[in-house]
């Protein structure tokens, strides 16, 4: 044989054995980096997207709208087809009630005077306030005392209005006035505003957390009117009036949706949860298909990627927020009546609500704004946040806790919550344009429960900062070793 010919071959196989060398060692530096690679930089903002583009099929094909008797159903049933493949996928039943105005109310002053007034101007009908088609012309009872004891009511002829101030303070709940008022023979209530409030009231006319066979549900017609309606009806002699009114409450079921990671410390479990639900007036793609999309996106690279959590995760989809945090009210509910252990086990919860307003302000929810036994915990989350945002060089506004989305329930049972949220219905002004961009005098969310609440109303700049921080946050406390302890050392 040649020995320049062997010299050869032998200098090609020690490339090729070293071709091979290299290409194995460049397939498990993929490997490791798909494998292992930091959450926050596999969400990608155009998955989200089209996780939205998916929520907004649902709505159109469902009268424009993801609440719990329109698209809903075909959201939750999409997140569950994206996760039944990759983690413990259950849901949860409950009951809610809907309120529908079926026609606009009508109101007039007939006797002593007539005076025609004017909906949604002079009074309106209020959710949750009646349920049945009235038309009723009878003598005002004017209320004293507020209303909030039966006693209020001695001298009301059965079948009299009754006519009740809501005080701007020191006041008892509307379903306890128009309880009282039902159970002492009213045909129906005016709730009139304090002198000093200008705005027709829009809260509901039902326990905050309702729970069926519990919790009351007014059948007479319950309506809102102004100061200047109800001091007339209230000075005037003998006033009657003349009602119409039309609404319809049914009790529907709807459900939660979870994912649960099967590897974790059960005894130590993080939750991460967002609203699946919208308004019945809209799609609800920023409020709040945002929170969901990221979130489900951020669970479907987590459990793709082979992360194993220290502690037990769960993913948490919840409906009937719009109707009153009924789905996670539900679930705490549910946990202190018959699984007290797992409560005990949840040492966070980690809420996303609205991750993508288009004139957006990026807020952190601040941990010092909770009750005190939920306090110490959420701070920690909310200083978790806080080093991330800085980690980025972005700029970064607390925003409070006191109430509004699903951490309300945990925090009320003092689990440490903490979250994200772009904001809502507020103006934003000058100071923070200069701070955060966008427009002052703005709404931060133009298109917050309305119709147009759809793929145009969404920021990707924000949706792209808020997803990292939420998918970076959700990885710091699943893999955090001695999670409660972490929190509790934390505060000292």
């Amino acid at each position: 044989m040649d020995p320049l010919l062997d010299d050869s071959r032998s200098r090609t196989k020690k490339s090729n054995y070293l071709k091979v060398v290299v290409g194995v060692v460049v397939l498990i530096i993929v490997i490791f980096l798909i494998v292992f690679l930091a959450v926050d930089t596999l969400v990608k903002v155009n998955e989200i997207k089209n996780h939205l583009g998916e929520f907004y099929n649902f709505a159109l094909n469902n009268s424009n709208s993801r609440s719990v008797i329109h698209g809903y159903k075909d959201s939750a049933e999409y997140v569950i087809k994206q996760l039944e493949d990759l983690c413990n996928v259950t849901t949860q039943s409950f009951l809610v009630p809907i309120t529908t105005e079926i026609s606009p109310p009508a109101l007039s002053l007939v006797s002593p005077i007539f005076v025609d007034y004017q909906v949604r101007v002079d009074f309106n009908s209020m959710r949750y306030g009646g349920n049945g088609s009235y038309d009723i012309t009878r003598p005002v009872f004017d209320v004293p005392n507020l209303g909030c004891n039966s006693s209020d009511f001695m001298g009301i002829t059965p079948g009299d209005i009754a006519l009740i101030l809501v005080p701007t303070s020191g006041d008892c709940a509307l379903i306890t006035k128009a309880m009282n008022a039902e159970n002492n023979g009213a045909s129906a209530v005016i709730f009139y505003n304090s002198q000093n409030r200008n705005s027709l009231l829009t809260s509901r006319v039902r326990s905050a957390g309702w729970f069926p066979n519990e919790d009351y549900l007014v059948t007479i017609p319950v309506i809102t009117a102004s100061y200047s309606l109800g001091s007339t009806l209230k000075n005037v002699t003998q006033p009657s009036v003349h009602l119409v009114s039309h609404n319809e409450i049914l009790i529907v079921e709807t459900f939660n949706v979870f994912c649960t990671t099967s590897k974790g410390d059960e005894s130590e479990i993080v939750m991460a949860g967002a609203h699946l639900d919208s308004v019945a007036e809209g799609p609800g793609i920023n409020d709040n298909g945002s929170g969901s999309a990221t979130l489900l996106e951020i669970a479907r690279q987590w459990l793709k990627s082979s992360n194993s959590a220290k502690n037990l995760l769960k993913f948490a989809w919840w409906g009937g927020e719009e109707l009153g945090l009924l789905g996670s009210r539900h679930f705490i509910r549910d946990l202190q009546d018959n699984n007290p252990e797992e409560l005990d086990a949840i040492i966070l919860y980690l809420n996303f609500d609205m991750l993508a307003s288009p004139n957006y302000i990026p807020q952190i929810h601040d941990g010092n704004s909770l009750n005190i036994t939920a306090r110490n915990g959420s701070k920690v989350i909310t200083q978790v946040f806080v080093d991330y945002f800085t980690s980025k060089d972005w700029a970064y506004n607390f925003t409070g806790m006191a109430g509004g989305s699903d951490y309300l329930p945990f925090n009320d049972v003092g689990i440490p919550a903490g979250g994200l949220a772009a904001g809502a219905g507020g103006i934003k002004t000058e100071e923070q344009r200069k701070l955060y961009g966008g427009l002052a005098d703005a709404w931060l969310d133009p298109c917050y429960h309305k119709p147009c609440d759809n793929l145009d109303n969404i920021s990707d700049e924000c949706l792209s900062i808020f997803s990292q921080a939420a998918a970076h946050t959700i990885q710091f406390f699943a893999e955090k070793t001695d999670l409660r302890e972490f929190l509790a050392e934390s505060n000292k």
